[in-house]
């Protein structure tokens, strides 16, 4: 039984059905375990700190022992307050501003420490992954997330400075952060799938991504409500799901290369200078050929399709706290269940039907965008919980715009250059957050200074997302011009010859 056992089970895992999914579900929860949970802890922290300020000066009006409780509470370092019972703590009206200012800082230097890093690891390590293949990416920033939870722990249970927090994401993004992830996991999809549907595995991929968002704030919401703000348990949640990853790539993962094909590239790549074939992916998007115009487009539409999406996650949670909404961490936790539930739904469920149809890339990225824009003009006028409620389940449509781009872009190069492409596309992607966390964190910290309605901050994704629609128009024309087919840049007779060379594989 055991051999017939282990025979059906290794059919399966050439076969290649299941492969970097679990690797981009778990990981990508535990990572937004953090990214959820750390605005909430910090802006609870600041507000318990602000409480105990106000105790201390004698301005508390009414409720003192209630306001006392909240202050000091007993077995463990604080408990949830919301805006209301901090104004009337502190005899003050509405919310305190310099609270989310505070938070809006943090998070701010927070998110730049998580991004800038994982660009240069990903310029180096993606073209590296296409001659040593993809699991020691994968490897490496698994490993960095272990030790990122580490931090968060200590931080909770030793009560360090939340500015720690900033080495926590700068560790993650050492080890290639999510934009290792993206690298990693669609060069592996682009190696082992055809290019009928790679669009969709990709999809899929990207499925599981949101997927993973949405039970990750939703358990995060349910949990931190029904235990009265308690944290750690998050973090331990987080770090057994960064164990988990690291077990799974290490032994049940097979490599999408074959050795005697990384030993090709090998000799492929030795002929190319050093920094040449560091930063490859560069060399790819800089070089003159027939591809480089489409390849140029497709990056800048994923650069605004994610400037809007870490934009608007850098500051929705300080938004939903804030007047007129005012949620608390269940509801904010729901919010966000419903929205990355609709996206995956879209990309899992919908995004098959339409390769199906075989409707070209370009058509599905263009609806996508369009849906993306209209939503965002939306967003500006909400006053409501159900209007907030029902954008956010519409809008999920956008998601299949990502996956077509992808899929475009490995089609406009060689087998050999997944990894540097995708590396670009995921450095591009990273700089775009650091640009958006810093825009729109600045641009919500200065709404409040000058009194605005905290909802103006979705003009600027309104513009945005506007943006887009003009490239998405662009790709589709010159789509019905060129046709659906894209053409790899031509291969030198140098190369053509080492890749026709049999390499004797080594003992």
């Amino acid at each position: 039984m055991a051999p017939s056992c282990w025979r059906c089970y290794m059919r399966f895992r050439n076969a290649k059905l299941v492969t970097v999914e679990p690797v981009v579900f778990l990981y990508m929860f535990a990572t937004y375990l953090l990214v959820f949970v750390m605005p909430l802890y910090v802006i609870n922290r600041y507000q318990t700190e602000s409480l105990v300020a106000a105790l201390k000066k004698n301005l508390s009006v009414n409720n003192t022992a209630l306001c006392t409780s909240l202050a000091y509470p007993k077995n463990q370092s604080f408990v949830c307050i919301s805006n209301q019972d901090l104004a009337n703590c502190s005899n003050s009206s509405g919310s305190d501003d310099s609270v989310e200012e505070r938070s809006t800082t943090l998070i701010l230097l927070a998110n730049v420490a998580g991004q800038l890093p994982s660009v240069f690891v990903a310029l180096i390590s993606g073209p590296m992954s296409d001659r040593v293949g993809r699991k020691p990416l994968m490897v490496a920033l698994s490993f960095a997330g272990v030790l990122s939870a580490g931090v968060v722990l200590a931080i909770m249970y030793l009560d360090l400075s939340v500015y720690y927090f900033v080495l926590c994401y700068f560790i993650n993004s050492l080890g290639g952060g999510s934009t290792g992830l993206f690298t990693s996991t669609f060069s592996y999809l682009a190696d082992i799938s055809s290019p009928r549907w790679i669009t969709y595995r990709i999809g899929f991929a990207e499925g599981m991504l949101v997927l993973s968002i949405a039970l990750c704030t939703a358990a995060g919401g349910a949990w931190i409500g029904s235990s009265n703000c308690y944290y750690p348990y998050i973090a331990w949640l987080m770090l057994a799901s960064y164990l988990a990853v690291l077990l799974y790539v290490l032994v049940f993962l097979p490599e999408s290369l074959a050795r005697e094909e990384r030993q090709r590239r090998h000799a492929i790549a030795g002929h190319r200078s050093g920094l040449r074939s560091v930063f490859r992916g560069l060399e790819i998007v800089f070089m003159p050929g027939h591809s480089r115009w489409r390849i140029s487009t497709h990056l800048y539409t994923l650069g605004i399709f994610y400037l809007i999406a870490t934009g608007l996650s850098s500051v929705n949670t300080l938004y939903f706290t804030h007047p007129p909404l005012q949620w608390g961490s269940e509801l904010i936790g729901l919010y966000n269940t419903t929205f990355f539930l609709t996206h995956g739904a879209a990309l899992i469920f919908l995004l098959p039907i339409l390769v199906a149809f075989k409707l070209h890339d370009s058509i599905i990225s263009l609806v996508g965008m369009t849906f993306s824009a209209l939503m965002a003009i939306l967003n500006i006028f909400v006053q409501r919980k159900w209007q907030m409620f029902a954008i956010g389940t519409v809008v999920g449509l956008e998601a299949i715009a990502a996956p077509p781009m992808r899929s475009m872009l490995s089609a406009s190069v060689n087998p050999s250059d997944q990894g540097a492409i995708f590396s670009v596309v995921a450095v591009v992607q990273s700089i775009c957050s650091m640009i958006a966390a810093v825009v729109f964190s600045l641009t919500y910290r200065h709404i409040l200074t000058a009194g605005w309605p905290a909802g103006t901050v979705f003009s600027l994704t309104a513009f945005f997302a506007a943006s887009t629609l003009p490239l998405s128009i662009v790709l589709f024309l010159c789509r019905n011009k060129k046709g659906a087919k894209y053409e790899a840049p031509p291969i030198s007779e140098e190369k053509k010859g080492l890749l026709n060379e049999d390499i004797p594989s080594s003992p």
